[in-house]
Order: C-alpha cells, then structure tokens, then sequence
C-alpha cells in the first residue's frame, strides 16, 4: 500500500510539473503575439523602419494606419470579395495564410491563421481548391454518390444538374485526397487581437474560416461584445445524427449553436442566407442589439 501511494504521490507531482511547463502565461503569450506581429512589419516596406521594436509594435501600427477608422475583421480573405465589404471610412484587419501580407491605406493583411490561441507554428492543411484550406483536416463522411444524393434532397429549388454541382463542391472539400500539403504558419489570437485593438467596439467580425467559425467566434468570450456584427460561415442540420460537417473541427460549426450563442450576449438575428445548399452551408449575420445597423 505505501509503494502504490508513493508512486501515486510521485505521479501527481510529474504531471503537475508537466503542467506547468507546457502551459503558456499572459506573458508568454503577449510575446509571441508581438514577435507575430513584428514579423508582419518586417515584410511591409510602408512599416519597416518605422516601428520601433520595444514589445508595442502593434499598437504603434494601429495607430498609424487606422486612426480616425471604423475597424473590421476578415477572417479568410478572398480578394474579389473585399470591395464590396470595404466603406470609405474602414480599416480591416485581415488574416489568410495562403496570401502575401500587405499594408494599404485601408488594410493591413497577416499571413496567417486566424485561431482561438497565438502561436508561432500552426498545422494548416492546404487544399487542392485554395477556399477549402483549412486548419481542420476533411471528414471524409460521404462518398461523392452520397454527396450527391443529399444534394439532390437538400437542393429542392434547382435542377438535379446545379444541386449535383453544389454538393460536389462540398464533396471536394471534404475529401482527404485533395490535400495538396500541410504546413505550419503563425497563427494569431482573436481574443489577443480584440484586447489590443484601441477601439471600444469592432464594426464588423467576418469570417469564413472552413470549419473554425464558431469555436473562434467562441474564444471571444466577453470580447465578442466588442463586437457590432458578426458574419460567419456556418452548417445546419435539422438532425445532429446525419450531419454533413465538412471539416473534423473541435467545435460543430453549427448554425444553430452559435445563433444561441451569440442571442445570448445580446445579439440577434440579422439573416441567415444559403451559401452552398449542397450541405446545408450557410453565411449567418448577427448584429448586437444597441447598436445601429
């Protein structure tokens, strides 16, 4: 008995020292937050020089590029898109790590992935179609019969030809076999960025991040009601047993859930429009109730 309770007691004190190694502090964190973001001055000519390297790089940054702005966030940039999101007096934050940065008068892109935890090495799965990257690797719960019949079901309002094209395009996502390679990038908190942002409140949050959206959105915690608008891309099913999610995220990325979510810290429904009826994706719009829309 005294054997097992001193192996017990020893056992206890390794994990506990395993613990505290391997968890990181707010310190920690901030450091490798600004060596993150010192990298991204270092690969703009407009920033270089002119940042001083003394741990406030960011702030100094925002203050440059966006006093006098309206702040938002684009998570998974796709560039033809972006015009028509942008207003005159915006500045968006924007984060994809299959681009080149880029600083301008109303942006300032990062290379990397957009997570719940700032990191300096992220595993990111690059998809044969760079829209389907994720950090998450596929389900791979249908075969493209299968996906094809449930796009014929879900997809009641067009021709079996466009529903079959929908829900290909979901099958080719959530196929393993078009992972093209997985590498790692830094990938940066959205909990660090809004706690440094200097702004009281963020104009809009957008995000289209593969399977991600809601356990980002999550990872906010009280932040999220920094928020004015959240758009994210999101999947519904009626029936939790056949589901169709793409990715193997940690977090369903279920419409639903992160509706009541977000009601739940004062927002409400804006819309909730299809984005790909093939699986039941669609772009959810929740906007926080005292602000004006």
């Amino acid at each position: 008995m005294k054997i097992h309770l001193y192996v017990k007691i020893i056992s206890i004190l390794i994990c506990s020292s395993c613990i505290v190694t391997s968890s990181q502090s707010p310190e920690d964190t901030g450091a490798i937050f600004e060596k993150v973001v010192r990298n991204a001055i270092k690969s703009s000519t407009r920033l270089h020089g002119i940042i001083a390297d003394d741990g406030k790089s960011f702030q100094k940054a925002m203050e440059l590029l966006s006093t006098g702005k309206d702040i938002s966030i684009k998570i998974g940039v796709q560039i033809p898109d972006m015009d028509g999101l942008r207003e005159g007096n915006d500045f968006f934050l924007e984060f994809d790590p299959t681009v080149e940065a880029m600083v301008e008068d109303h942006r300032w892109l990062f290379p990397y992935a957009a997570w719940t935890d700032t990191v300096q090495a992220l595993p990111f799965n690059v998809h044969g179609y760079q829209w389907c990257s994720s950090i998450f690797k596929p389900s791979d719960i249908k075969t493209r019969k299968e996906a094809l019949h449930f796009g014929r079901s879900a997809c009641t309002s067009r021709s079996t030809e466009s529903a079959e094209q929908q829900a290909g395009m979901c099958y080719d996502c959530q196929n393993s076999d078009m992972i093209s390679k997985t590498l790692e990038f830094p990938a940066m908190s959205m909990r660090d960025l809004l706690e440094r942002i200097d702004h009281k409140s963020v104009k809009l949050f957008d995000i289209d991040a593969q399977g991600a959206d809601f356990e980002i959105v999550k990872s906010l915690g009280p932040l999220v009601r920094n928020i004015k608008t959240v758009k994210m891309e999101c999947q519904d099913f009626s029936d939790d047993k056949n589901n169709w999610f793409l990715y193997n995220s940690n977090v369903p990325n279920n419409c639903t859930a992160a509706r009541l979510y977000l009601e739940r810290h004062g927002f409400e429904l804006l819309k909730q429009e299809t984005n790909n009826c093939g699986c039941n994706e669609y772009n959810l719009y929740m906007h926080r109730s005292g602000h004006s829309k």
